[in-house]
């Protein structure tokens, strides 16, 4: 009996423990490192769960859920993502808010929905999972409530999500008109069958649902409300948001369309569409960061441009370019963690992400300094850290795809990294060689400096591990992926 439950045990370890805090809260706990301990303690036992579930592969609630190794490999990631926002949030909360045990709680719930996410295999579950992860962020990102700039935030992005959530569910009508079914399989095959260019509605049904999940990406031209979000959420939930649901989305776009590019109908249309997206991403994101003067907002802009050189490895359609997907968001979400770590502990006495806040980083806290200088130099692709190793490898899947236009992207994507450059290594002008405003010391809490040892050991280590290369082509075939 117990056997039927393991392929969704992840979900209710993490459901029961969400609600295990809302108790908490509801009989009087008042300490927010309970909370914490909690829920790092119930995160880290659901890990030895992996162990049963590896190379399991299901299929449950008539074909809308479906476990196999991707899945598998996404929710241990989140499992990572939420463990790392835990350690940052406890001195963040101790610093600015009164007492509120729900902060954790949501938390629980947004890796709830992430989890169900990369697992959906039906447009319906798909839809109701996305709200899962995106109503409890509106809520923390509007956090701060005596903050304006909080409370902007989250009612910009409640805004803009609910409008990309009905395009996305307008999709869906659209779909389930044309083929008459949401299941994935279903819509596969249909659309594997049929002239796209000849089935407006399936084409515009299509385009509804990347409009969609390119908002949870935040990829061009569907990037507006992250700059803003960015700056105006609290720290913990705006490093929370630049990671975990963009590793959901890229995992959603790989088991939706890219497993069925066998479909001779179909690969055209999704690789047009994916290399758009691309070069779209990589040029306005790098481009737009140069100016910015904010730290967050200036990462806002950095994702952008990163999720356009994952693109890129993706429309090539083939395992090496999945792998070096997946693998690259790893490196990204603990880089990426770990540059927003450092902001948190710089500036939680005044609340500024003003990149002037990092100025004489390097004499007042050597070891934030070089943080700082491994996760940006990792997001640059600078060798031998993490970053140049995962964009030498979505590189490398899209050569090899063998094609002039992606031989072209391939060198445009490299151009675009070489500007990134220039506002990474700005900021870290700003830490090194500026004369600091406040001649005091950045005390670093034994929480955050565990996540930020986390961050920092994993952006070294996957950058010179020798047998990466093997690791990164045979990830897919443990997983049973293949094209």
């Amino acid at each position: 009996m117990l056997e039927k439950f393991i392929p969704i045990s992840f979900e209710l370890s993490v459901s029961v423990l969400a609600f295990l805090l809302l108790l908490l809260d509801i009989f009087g706990v008042r300490s927010k490192r309970v909370f914490a301990a909690v829920g790092i303690i119930g995160l880290i036992l659901t890990l030895p769960l992996t162990n049963h579930m590896w190379g399991m592969h299901a299929t449950l609630f008539g074909g809308a859920y479906v476990l196999d190794g991707m899945a598998v490999f996404f929710k241990v990631l989140f499992i990572f993502i939420t463990l790392l926002i835990f350690l940052f949030s406890l001195d963040f909360l101790e610093k600015k808010f009164e007492f509120r045990g729900e902060y954790y709680s949501m938390l629980l719930f947004v890796c709830l929905g992430l989890m169900l996410a990369v697992s959906s295999a039906d447009l319906l579950t798909l839809f109701i999972s996305i709200e899962l992860i995106s109503l409890p962020l509106y809520l923390l990102a509007a956090f701060e409530k005596k903050n304006k700039a909080s409370s902007e935030a989250g009612l910009k992005y409640f805004l803009l999500g609910a409008f990309a959530s009905a395009i996305f569910l307008y999709g869906i009508s659209m779909v389930y008109g044309t083929v008459g079914s949401t299941k994935f399989v279903d819509i596969i095959t249909a659309a594997g069958k049929m002239n796209l260019y000849a089935s407006p509605v399936m084409l515009l049904g299509i385009i509804g649902l990347l409009t969609g999940l390119g908002f949870k990406i935040s990829a061009s031209p569907f990037h507006m409300w992250s700059p803003d979000v960015f700056e105006g959420a609290p720290t913990p939930v705006a490093a929370f948001i630049s990671v975990a649901p963009k590793a959901a989305g890229i995992a959603i776009i790989i088991r939706l369309f890219l497993l069925s590019m066998a479909a001779p109908q179909v690969q055209p249309v999704w690789v047009l569409i994916l290399l758009l997206l691309s070069a779209m991403s990589m040029t306005i994101g790098n481009l737009t960061a140069i100016p910015q003067k904010d730290f967050k907002r200036m990462l806002a802009y950095s994702g952008i441009a990163q999720i356009g050189y994952v693109l890129l490895a993706l429309a090539a359609a083939t395992t090496l370019g999945i792998a070096s997907a997946m693998f690259y968001m790893i490196l990204y979400a603990f880089t990426n963690l770990g540059a927003f770590g450092v902001l948190m502990l710089v500036t939680r006495m005044n609340g500024s992400s003003s990149i002037s806040e990092f100025a004489g980083l390097s004499k007042r806290a050597p070891a934030l300094a070089l943080m700082l200088l491994l996760s940006l130099l990792s997001l640059a692709g600078i060798p031998p850290l993490a970053g140049f190793v995962g964009k030498f490898y979505l590189f490398l899947a899209a050569f090899q795809h063998g094609g002039l236009l992606f031989k072209i992207m391939v060198l445009y994507a490299i151009l675009n990294s070489v500007v990134s450059l220039y506002y990474y290594l700005g900021v870290l002008k700003v830490a090194y060689f500026d004369p600091p405003a406040d001649e005091g010391t950045v005390r670093v809490p034994t929480s955050s400096g565990l996540a930020l040892f986390l961050c920092g050991m994993t952006i070294v280590v996957l950058g010179i591990l020798p047998p990466l290369s093997t690791w990164v082509v045979n990830i897919t075939q443990s997983m049973g992926l293949s094209l």
